[in-house]
Protein backbone atom coordinates (compact mmCIF):
# COMPACT_ATOMS: atom_id res chain seq x y z
CA UNK A 1 0.00 0.00 0.00
CA UNK A 2 1.28 3.32 -0.56
CA UNK A 3 1.92 6.09 2.15
CA UNK A 4 0.17 9.07 1.68
CA UNK A 5 1.16 12.17 1.02
CA UNK A 6 1.16 15.08 3.49
CA UNK A 7 1.58 18.49 2.95
CA UNK A 8 4.77 19.88 4.27
CA UNK A 9 2.92 22.30 6.78
CA UNK A 10 1.48 19.24 8.08
CA UNK A 11 5.21 17.58 8.43
CA UNK A 12 6.16 20.40 10.66
CA UNK A 13 3.79 20.13 12.99
CA UNK A 14 3.91 16.78 13.47
CA UNK A 15 7.24 17.00 14.84
CA UNK A 16 6.54 19.40 17.43
CA UNK A 17 5.64 17.09 20.50
CA UNK A 18 1.62 17.36 20.67
CA UNK A 19 0.30 19.04 17.77
CA UNK A 20 -2.65 18.90 15.65
CA UNK A 21 -2.75 17.16 12.54
CA UNK A 22 -5.22 19.43 10.79
CA UNK A 23 -4.23 17.87 6.92
CA UNK A 24 -5.10 14.56 8.21
CA UNK A 25 -1.62 12.80 8.29
CA UNK A 26 1.40 12.84 10.36
CA UNK A 27 5.06 11.79 9.50
CA UNK A 28 6.58 10.03 12.13
CA UNK A 29 10.80 10.38 12.29
CA UNK A 30 13.20 6.95 12.83
CA UNK A 31 13.26 5.95 16.48
CA UNK A 32 9.97 7.34 17.50
CA UNK A 33 6.70 6.71 17.77
CA UNK A 34 3.45 8.99 17.39
CA UNK A 35 0.36 8.44 20.07
CA UNK A 36 -3.14 10.06 18.49
CA UNK A 37 -5.74 10.87 19.76
CA UNK A 38 -8.40 11.14 17.57
CA UNK A 39 -11.34 13.64 17.50
CA UNK A 40 -13.65 11.38 19.26
CA UNK A 41 -11.28 10.15 21.71
CA UNK A 42 -9.89 6.89 20.12
CA UNK A 43 -6.05 6.24 20.82
CA UNK A 44 -3.91 4.86 18.12
CA UNK A 45 -0.20 4.23 18.09
CA UNK A 46 2.07 5.07 15.04
CA UNK A 47 5.31 4.11 14.21
CA UNK A 48 7.85 5.59 11.56
CA UNK A 49 7.24 7.15 8.19
CA UNK A 50 4.08 9.01 7.19
CA UNK A 51 0.13 7.96 8.24
CA UNK A 52 -3.07 9.13 7.47
CA UNK A 53 -5.17 9.76 10.31
CA UNK A 54 -8.29 11.54 11.23
CA UNK A 55 -8.62 15.16 10.97
CA UNK A 56 -8.27 17.39 14.00
CA UNK A 57 -6.50 14.48 15.79
CA UNK A 58 -3.81 15.38 18.62
CA UNK A 59 -0.51 13.94 17.67
CA UNK A 60 2.00 13.12 20.72
CA UNK A 61 5.67 12.01 19.26
CA UNK A 62 7.86 9.67 21.22
CA UNK A 63 11.00 8.61 21.65
CA UNK A 64 11.60 4.78 21.41
CA UNK A 65 15.05 4.61 21.72
CA UNK A 66 17.26 4.61 24.88
CA UNK A 67 17.34 7.56 26.85
CA UNK A 68 19.68 8.59 29.16
CA UNK A 69 20.10 11.23 32.43
CA UNK A 70 22.34 12.30 34.67
CA UNK A 71 21.28 12.29 38.67
CA UNK A 72 22.65 13.79 41.57
CA UNK A 73 20.84 10.80 43.94
CA UNK A 74 21.02 12.17 47.43
CA UNK A 75 19.69 9.87 50.77
CA UNK A 76 20.84 9.00 54.18
CA UNK A 77 23.18 5.76 55.05
CA UNK A 78 22.52 3.18 57.97
CA UNK A 79 24.67 5.66 60.19
CA UNK A 80 23.38 8.58 59.11
CA UNK A 81 25.32 10.42 56.81
CA UNK A 82 23.75 12.25 53.77
CA UNK A 83 25.15 11.17 50.73
CA UNK A 84 25.32 11.95 46.93
CA UNK A 85 25.80 9.38 44.49
CA UNK A 86 27.00 12.17 42.16
CA UNK A 87 26.28 12.33 38.35
CA UNK A 88 24.58 8.97 38.23
CA UNK A 89 23.43 7.81 34.76
CA UNK A 90 20.39 6.50 34.45
CA UNK A 91 19.06 4.76 30.67
CA UNK A 92 15.81 3.67 30.16
CA UNK A 93 13.41 3.49 27.21
CA UNK A 94 9.98 2.71 26.53
CA UNK A 95 9.23 -0.93 24.56
CA UNK A 96 6.91 -0.13 21.77
CA UNK A 97 3.55 -2.15 22.81
CA UNK A 98 3.63 0.47 26.16
CA UNK A 99 3.78 3.29 24.23
CA UNK A 100 -0.65 3.35 24.32
CA UNK A 101 -0.85 2.36 28.13
CA UNK A 102 1.71 5.07 28.93
CA UNK A 103 0.11 7.68 26.92
CA UNK A 104 -3.02 6.97 28.53
CA UNK A 105 -2.20 6.20 32.23
CA UNK A 106 1.36 9.01 32.66
CA UNK A 107 1.34 10.67 29.77
CA UNK A 108 4.71 12.01 28.01
CA UNK A 109 6.09 13.49 31.01
CA UNK A 110 6.61 10.15 32.46
CA UNK A 111 10.43 10.95 33.70
CA UNK A 112 9.31 13.27 35.88
CA UNK A 113 6.39 11.70 37.17
CA UNK A 114 7.32 7.96 37.57
CA UNK A 115 11.18 7.05 36.78
CA UNK A 116 13.13 10.02 38.96
CA UNK A 117 10.44 9.43 41.85
CA UNK A 118 10.74 5.87 41.56
CA UNK A 119 14.64 5.50 40.78
CA UNK A 120 15.02 8.08 44.05
CA UNK A 121 13.02 5.84 46.42
CA UNK A 122 15.25 3.29 45.65
CA UNK A 123 18.11 4.72 46.20
CA UNK A 124 17.20 5.69 49.64
CA UNK A 125 15.57 2.42 50.52
CA UNK A 126 18.60 0.42 49.27
CA UNK A 127 21.74 3.21 50.46
CA UNK A 128 19.84 2.89 54.07
CA UNK A 129 21.08 -0.88 54.83
CA UNK A 130 24.59 0.63 53.84
CA UNK A 131 27.17 2.69 56.17
CA UNK A 132 29.50 5.52 54.99
CA UNK A 133 32.58 3.51 55.68
CA UNK A 134 31.03 0.76 53.55
CA UNK A 135 30.19 2.65 50.98
CA UNK A 136 33.93 4.06 50.09
CA UNK A 137 34.61 0.58 48.89
CA UNK A 138 33.95 0.44 45.11
CA UNK A 139 32.91 -3.19 45.38
CA UNK A 140 30.09 -2.21 48.12
CA UNK A 141 29.01 0.70 45.82
CA UNK A 142 28.47 -1.72 42.47
CA UNK A 143 26.44 -4.01 44.88
CA UNK A 144 24.40 -1.11 45.82
CA UNK A 145 24.30 -0.10 42.18
CA UNK A 146 22.73 -3.28 41.30
CA UNK A 147 20.27 -3.72 44.02
CA UNK A 148 19.17 -0.37 42.78
CA UNK A 149 18.72 -0.83 39.07
CA UNK A 150 16.63 -4.49 40.11
CA UNK A 151 14.25 -2.54 42.74
CA UNK A 152 13.88 0.34 40.35
CA UNK A 153 13.07 -2.07 37.23
CA UNK A 154 11.07 -4.09 39.34
CA UNK A 155 8.73 -1.25 40.09
CA UNK A 156 8.82 0.67 36.96
CA UNK A 157 7.99 -2.55 34.69
CA UNK A 158 4.50 -2.90 35.34
CA UNK A 159 4.11 0.88 34.66
CA UNK A 160 5.34 0.50 31.18
CA UNK A 161 9.16 1.82 31.39
CA UNK A 162 12.13 -0.20 30.88
CA UNK A 163 15.41 0.72 33.16
CA UNK A 164 18.66 -0.32 31.17
CA UNK A 165 20.93 0.69 33.99
CA UNK A 166 21.62 3.26 36.77
CA UNK A 167 25.38 3.68 36.60
CA UNK A 168 26.71 5.47 39.97
CA UNK A 169 30.08 7.30 39.17
CA UNK A 170 30.41 7.76 43.13
CA UNK A 171 29.24 8.91 46.60
CA UNK A 172 30.38 11.78 48.07
CA UNK A 173 29.44 13.15 51.48
CA UNK A 174 27.22 15.96 51.59
CA UNK A 175 28.23 17.95 54.37
CA UNK A 176 32.04 18.38 55.21
CA UNK A 177 31.60 18.47 59.38
CA UNK A 178 29.52 15.50 59.18
CA UNK A 179 32.33 13.57 57.49
CA UNK A 180 34.95 14.96 60.06
CA UNK A 181 32.52 13.57 62.83
CA UNK A 182 31.71 10.06 61.09
CA UNK A 183 35.31 9.85 60.64
CA UNK A 184 36.03 10.89 64.53
CA UNK A 185 33.48 8.03 65.13
CA UNK A 186 35.21 5.93 63.25
CA UNK A 187 38.46 6.73 65.17
CA UNK A 188 36.23 6.31 68.94
CA UNK A 189 35.25 2.99 67.62
CA UNK A 190 38.56 1.72 66.75
CA UNK A 191 40.17 2.89 69.77
CA UNK A 192 37.21 1.46 71.63
CA UNK A 193 38.35 -2.44 69.72
CA UNK A 194 41.74 -1.84 70.41
CA UNK A 195 41.10 -0.64 74.43
CA UNK A 196 39.08 -4.09 74.69
CA UNK A 197 42.19 -5.60 72.99
CA UNK A 198 43.99 -4.29 75.38
CA UNK A 199 42.22 -5.50 78.67
CA UNK A 200 42.19 -9.06 76.83
CA UNK A 201 45.88 -9.21 76.71
CA UNK A 202 46.42 -7.57 80.21
CA UNK A 203 44.44 -10.36 81.24
CA UNK A 204 46.46 -12.78 79.71
CA UNK A 205 49.95 -11.62 80.93
CA UNK A 206 48.29 -11.29 84.96
CA UNK A 207 47.12 -14.97 84.32
CA UNK A 208 50.45 -15.77 83.18
CA UNK A 209 52.29 -13.88 86.02
CA UNK A 210 50.02 -15.33 88.63
CA UNK A 211 50.78 -19.37 87.51
CA UNK A 212 54.55 -18.04 87.73
CA UNK A 213 53.65 -17.29 90.58
CA UNK A 214 52.59 -20.49 92.04
CA UNK A 215 54.95 -22.30 90.51
CA UNK A 216 57.72 -20.23 91.95
CA UNK A 217 56.06 -20.80 95.54
CA UNK A 218 55.23 -24.39 95.00
CA UNK A 219 59.13 -24.99 94.12
CA UNK A 220 60.18 -22.98 97.45
CA UNK A 221 57.81 -24.95 99.50
CA UNK A 222 59.56 -27.94 97.99
CA UNK A 223 63.11 -26.26 98.80
CA UNK A 224 62.38 -24.95 102.11
CA UNK A 225 62.77 -28.42 104.38
CA UNK A 226 66.02 -28.89 103.04
CA UNK A 227 67.76 -26.18 103.79
CA UNK A 228 69.44 -26.66 107.18
CA UNK A 229 72.03 -24.05 109.25
CA UNK A 230 74.82 -26.17 107.52
CA UNK A 231 73.16 -26.09 103.98
CA UNK A 232 73.30 -22.45 104.34
CA UNK A 233 76.56 -22.04 105.55
CA UNK A 234 78.01 -23.95 102.60
CA UNK A 235 76.19 -22.28 100.35
CA UNK A 236 77.51 -19.39 101.52
CA UNK A 237 80.99 -20.41 101.52
CA UNK A 238 80.48 -21.73 97.37
CA UNK A 239 78.77 -17.85 96.48
CA UNK A 240 81.82 -16.04 98.19
CA UNK A 241 84.50 -18.51 96.20
CA UNK A 242 82.74 -17.84 92.80
CA UNK A 243 82.69 -14.09 93.58
CA UNK A 244 86.08 -14.20 94.38
CA UNK A 245 86.97 -16.11 91.27
CA UNK A 246 85.00 -13.88 89.02
CA UNK A 247 87.37 -11.31 86.44
CA UNK A 248 85.49 -8.69 87.49
CA UNK A 249 86.45 -8.96 90.90
CA UNK A 250 89.13 -6.63 93.12
CA UNK A 251 90.63 -7.51 96.24
CA UNK A 252 91.88 -5.61 98.98
CA UNK A 253 93.40 -6.61 101.86
CA UNK A 254 94.16 -4.16 104.59
CA UNK A 255 96.07 -4.86 107.56
CA UNK A 256 94.73 -3.82 110.93
CA UNK A 257 97.98 -2.35 112.28
CA UNK A 258 100.14 -5.44 113.65
CA UNK A 259 102.94 -6.62 111.58
CA UNK A 260 101.47 -9.53 109.54
CA UNK A 261 102.45 -11.40 106.00
CA UNK A 262 100.24 -11.74 103.39
CA UNK A 263 100.97 -14.50 101.04
CA UNK A 264 98.98 -13.68 97.63
CA UNK A 265 99.10 -16.71 95.42
CA UNK A 266 99.79 -15.29 91.55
Amino acid sequence: MKSPVCPRAAVLVAAGGLSLAAAGCVSVAPGQSAAVVGPRGGYQVLGEGVSAVAPLSWVRLYDLREQERNEDLVALTADGAPVEAGSSLVSFHVPPDELAALHREVGPDYYRVLVRPELFSAVRRVLARYTWTELIDPDQVLAAQREITAQAASRLKPRHVALDAVVIRGVFMTLPETAAQIADTSVWEQNAIQAREDVSLARGRADALRAQARGEALSADRVAPTLSPFVLDDEERRAWGRLLRSPSTVTEVVADGSSSIVEVEP
